[in-house]
């Protein structure tokens, strides 16, 4: 969306779930195609963007105008702290990675800085965490002032956007595939306050592999054999396959397949 267009007001003005597009649109071009060739063109326009959203920062780095979850309610009290913050967020992690592609180390580190100042700040305001309320830490809104309301568009917009802090935000769980178990296929599932967890090993390691279905708001951590252990892993919704090594993969809420060599 164009700055200052005029038929757009009130708290629609300047909406950056609609602007992102010129932060986001060079990132998806390079994850889909492989391409960097915009990233020359676009790249002192996204900073000239982030320098103007600056000045709409609240509370020390929130955005709070927008349109926020447009498709239940629109423009007031819908989770806009939430989503244009975050949308604001990965606008400026897309910077640093044009930055570094084109070799501004030193605009690089100045974007990484301001990311990591809008993660603390979304944190501060939006994860509340001593369980004083709940025995389990949850993400609000500042959508109604003095409540925390706990919508699952709270919940999933920070893990989305990698604005969870890994074992801090919510409830963390361990799977130890059974890799030396007599049994050559094992699974299960187990419901959650968050959703469903539900594992499938198949040790004969066929063409479905294992599955993990990690609920939204939850981290699991995906204990290897030993420091050797390799795992290949793919997530749904990505064609790509990430191998790592043990002894610990964390794994982000998705559905994963994988397969394991101790």
């Amino acid at each position: 969306m164009a700055l200052e267009i005029r038929y757009i007001c009130g708290p629609l003005h300047d909406t950056i779930t609609w602007g992102c597009a010129v932060c986001f649109l060079p990132e998806l071009i390079k994850r889909y195609y492989g391409s960097t060739h915009v990233y020359s063109r676009v790249y002192q326009p996204c900073v000239r963007y982030m320098e103007y959203m600056k000045t709409k920062e609240r509370k020390g780095g929130l955005i709070e105008h927008g349109l926020g979850d447009w498709g239940y309610d629109i423009a007031f009290g819908n989770h806009q702290a939430n989503i244009e913050t975050a949308v604001y967020y990965h606008c400026l992690r897309n910077v640093v990675i044009m930055a570094k592609e084109l070799g501004f180390t030193e605009d690089a580190i100045l974007y990484e800085a301001w990311a990591a100042r809008i993660y603390d700040v979304y944190n501060s305001h939006l994860l509340v965490s001593d369980k004083t309320e709940y025995p389990y830490a949850f993400y609000t809104s500042l959508d109604n002032p003095g409540t925390h309301g706990r919508t699952m568009v709270n919940q999933a917009i920070a893990p989305q956007f990698g604005l969870m802090p890994v074992g801090g935000a919510y409830r963390t769980w361990t799977l130890r595939p059974p890799l030396l178990s007599e049994l050559n296929f094992v699974e299960g599932e187990v419901g959650c306050p968050y959703g469903l967890i539900r594992a499938c090993f198949d040790l004969r390691q066929t063409e479905e592999g294992t599955e993990v279905r990690v609920p939204t708001s939850t981290v699991c951590t995906l204990q290897l054999p030993s420091n050797r252990s390799l795992t290949a892993i793919h997530s749904s919704g990505s064609q790509e396959v990430k191998k790592m090594n043990g002894p610990e993969v964390i794994l982000m809420p998705v559905v994963y397949n994988y397969v394991i060599w101790p």
